[in-house]
């Protein structure tokens, strides 16, 4: 599979295990789309952001916006929390599924 085809196979993925996750939910929070292009992929990522709240919105959920450090701190308490412990405290709220 070329490369854009993989990067769509793997967005349309991620997009169908949320939308798995979210039976019974009124509200998500999506990381927002970050200004600097130092994170690679942006395309991919604003490809993924857009996909996720066409899909949530679709299935009536309210989608709001948050800045990593925003979602950090509201995991874990803290907004410099790293990546394992932000996952951590997600698994403890909402289990290993996540």
């Amino acid at each position: 599979m070329e490369p854009p085809l993989r990067d769509l196979a793997r967005i349309r993925d991620i997009v169908d295990r949320v939308d798995a996750l979210v039976d019974g939910c009124e509200r998500a929070c999506i990381e927002s789309l970050p200004f600097a292009r130092k994170t690679g992929k942006y395309v991919e990522r604003a490809h993924l952001f857009y996909a996720l709240i066409d899909r949530l919105t679709v299935r009536g959920l309210r989608v709001e916006t948050a800045t990593p450090s925003e979602l950090k701190r509201f995991a874990t308490g803290r907004g410099t929390a790293s990546k394992s412990d932000v996952i951590n405290a997600v698994r403890k709220q909402f289990g290993d599924d996540v």
